[in-house]
């Protein structure tokens, strides 16, 4: 695994005695940045507050808050550089401030793959591209992808301070992309599917049985039914729906959510793919022509079931 996220919870167990601090600090500005993200994607306040709740509830999302893995850097980076994007998607501003956009999501990008190995990054700029291309901005992709590379060499940086070269650290690029590759795990095809459906993973191991997923809430198949609809939906408004950024998260989720059907998977990779799936819920549940009161009821009722039977008992 590329080494930032080593470093962050490394200095953090020097500063503050402990790594667990790092992963509340992040966890608290994950929300910050979902938090910017919910006001630009939804208009209805009560419906943003919904969706802060959903994300400060989830069991698999709160849990990150108090161990130590690479998934939460990498949700954090991941919001960082969507919310950048979305900035940039927007309307006309100065360019001043389209630099500074520009820089934001380079360096977003380049934190997001120096968490872990950058095969998720493929889909993340597969979905830069249609964002900048709908704000024709397409141009900016070259200086966004410079300085994720910068910013990836630069976590190395100690790697060079002690002496190695630029080939070592190409051949230690290529021994760990040889190392996925030549792995002999056999996926089970469409984990992801079973697990946010119906709470059930299986390991990869040939003696492995299927077992609960103990972070599962039923709002997890919400979510997943919604996006499946909501993604139908904007297939069939393509042509009349301009609105490019709501539309790249839904594309962001769907290349995330592909990628984990047919990739070896763990429940918590999830991380990156819920609060993208929050968002999408509480947008397709404003989109209803109904009366906002019924939208409201729908979030309670939700809400109250996920609460009572994954967190109470």
């Amino acid at each position: 695994m590329p080494p930032l996220a080593k470093y962050i919870y490394g200095y953090s167990i020097q500063f503050f005695g402990n790594a667990e601090t790092a992963a509340m600090i992040m966890y608290v500005l994950a929300l910050f940045v979902f938090a910017l993200l919910v006001r630009k994607h939804l208009t209805d306040q009560l419906l943003q507050i919904g969706a802060l709740i959903f994300f400060i509830t989830d069991p698999l999302l709160f849990e990150q808050s108090y161990i130590t893995m690479f998934d939460l850097p990498q949700l954090l980076f991941l919001l960082m550089h969507v919310f950048a994007m979305t900035l940039m998607a927007g309307g006309e501003t100065t360019k001043r401030r389209q630099l500074m956009l520009t820089v934001s999501a380079g360096l977003t990008l380049g934190f997001f793959i120096s968490v872990k190995i950058a095969f998720l990054a493929s889909i993340i700029i597969l979905v830069d591209i249609y964002t900048l291309y709908q704000a024709r901005r397409l141009w900016r992709l070259i200086p966004i992808g410079i300085l994720s590379g910068l910013v990836y060499i630069s976590s190395y940086l100690m790697y060079f301070v002690q002496g190695h070269s630029f080939i070592e650290f190409l051949k230690n690029q290529k021994w760990m992309v040889h190392f996925y590759l030549s792995s002999n795990v056999k996926p089970v095809f469409g984990t992801a599917f079973t697990t946010l459906f119906a709470g059930k993973t299986i390991g990869w191991g040939d003696q492995s049985a299927w077992t609960r997923v103990p972070q599962w809430t039923i709002l997890w198949s919400a979510y997943v039914i919604t996006f499946i609809f909501g993604a139908i939906n904007i297939m069939r408004t393509a042509k009349e729906n301009t609105d490019a950024s709501y539309i790249s998260i839904v594309f962001l989720a769907t290349g995330l959510l592909s990628a984990y059907t047919f990739l070896p998977f763990f429940t918590r990779y999830l991380v990156l793919l819920i609060p993208l799936f929050i968002i999408i819920f509480f947008r397709t549940l404003e989109s209803l022509q109904v009366k906002d009161q019924y939208r409201y009821i729908i979030t309670a009722m939700l809400f109250i079931i996920h609460f009572s039977f994954f967190w109470i008992i």
